[in-house]
């Protein structure tokens, strides 16, 4: 929320962006100042909606049958905020005398709804975008708890470098970094980047990642979470009512991992760009093993997720706002370094410690 509104104070304070805002979605200084208490609380819940353990848990999310997809993790957010939390937004006295928010335009801000929001909804780029205050936050927030060096960014910087231009295939107004800060736009990618393959993406963390999604999927009724509109539900499966139930399950592998530590090793990994050959490689590892019979654990990281090229679908890259017209181009149009960047497809093959030995040894 912090960062949130520090970007947004970035924008509002420089002159030439209040007149873009004027012009294309006809903001004057009331209508400023109500926006920055939205956005605020836009920030500050988006992520209420978290299951235990938070991103670990979202593979036994249920499946939504009417978006042919599982359920995520702002559904959840936008329930509670309409619900259990509506009182405490809308019923709030400084909301009543001076903004009148409601609980529906907090929740249409995560969700992308422009039936409630209309010109509002360009707001969504600072809690959801390749430039929000979410990542910009859990870089540098991470690096400092971890104790690594590989999300660090100039973030007053990169504050002081937004800006406001026109996309030029729509038209519209979109929030991007001045051309004299591409490169701390670049910065940012790169930090993710690191971040995903040393941290987010290592060995041990997804190894865990696994134990925590299968023992819960143990403990839960049908394995799995309770649907939005059970939220009762929902709310009271927190972390602490998850530990004592993997006590309670203490003679299933995956809540005796958690327990003990032991959790399950890497026999076989590839290249975090893998090649063919890394894929032939995988079904030939996993047919040494079977034919073994040692149980292993096929992983295989997300890809992709820490920058999105403007040639993929349904993708908008972090955008670098040119000249007085302002237009915008892609960051990979400047930066080599982005635009030559590989996929992550990290693949990893686990079998359980005891057979650790065993396995090394197969596939030798």
């Amino acid at each position: 929320m912090h960062l949130a509104t520090l970007m947004y104070e970035a924008i509002i304070q420089d002159d030439t962006n209040r007149q873009l805002l004027a012009e294309y979605l006809s903001y004057n200084d009331a209508g400023l100042k109500r926006d920055k208490q939205l956005i605020r609380l836009g920030a500050l819940l988006h992520d209420v909606g978290h299951a235990p353990f938070s991103h670990a848990s979202e593979e036994v999310m249920p499946f939504n049958d009417k978006l042919n997809r599982p359920y995520i993790y702002e559904d959840y957010s936008s329930a509670i905020i309409t619900g259990p939390l509506r009182a405490a937004i809308e019923d709030h006295q400084t909301n009543k005398s001076n903004y009148k928010i409601s609980a529906d335009e907090v929740a249409a801000l995560l969700e992308g709804n422009v039936s409630i929001l209309e010109g509002k909804l360009f707001w969504k780029v600072i809690i959801s975008s390749q430039l929000d205050a979410d990542r910009g936050d859990y870089l540098l927030r991470d690096s400092h708890h971890i104790g690594v060096k590989y999300g660090i960014y100039d973030y007053a910087r990169l504050l002081n470098t937004l800006a406001l231009g026109i996309d030029p295939e729509t038209s519209e107004l979109i929030l991007g970094v001045h051309e004299d800060g591409w490169h701390v736009a670049e910065s940012l990618v790169i930090a993710r980047y690191q971040m995903f393959t040393q941290v987010y993406f290592h060995k041990t963390r997804r190894a865990y990642d696994n134990h925590l999604k299968e023992a819960l999927g143990k403990i839960l009724e049908h394995g799995r979470l309770p649907l939005p509109e059970e939220l009762d539900d929902f709310l009271d499966f927190d972390d602490m009512r998850v530990l004592p139930e993997v006590k309670l399950h203490s003679s299933d592998f995956n809540c005796k991992a958690l327990l003990d530590r032991t959790h399950i090793k890497v026999a076989f990994a590839a290249a975090e760009a893998p090649t063919e050959e890394d894929e032939r490689r995988l079904e030939d590892v996993k047919r040494q093993l079977t034919d073994n019979n040692i149980w292993y654990y096929e992983d295989k990281a997300a890809s992709g997720l820490w920058y999105k090229l403007d040639t993929e679908e349904e993708s908008k890259e972090v955008m670098i706002i040119k000249g007085q017209d302002r237009k915008a181009n892609p960051l990979s149009n400047y930066s080599s370094i982005v635009k030559n960047m590989g996929e992550v497809k990290q693949m990893r093959v686990y079998v359980k410690p005891e057979d650790k030995d065993q396995a090394v040894g197969v596939l030798r």
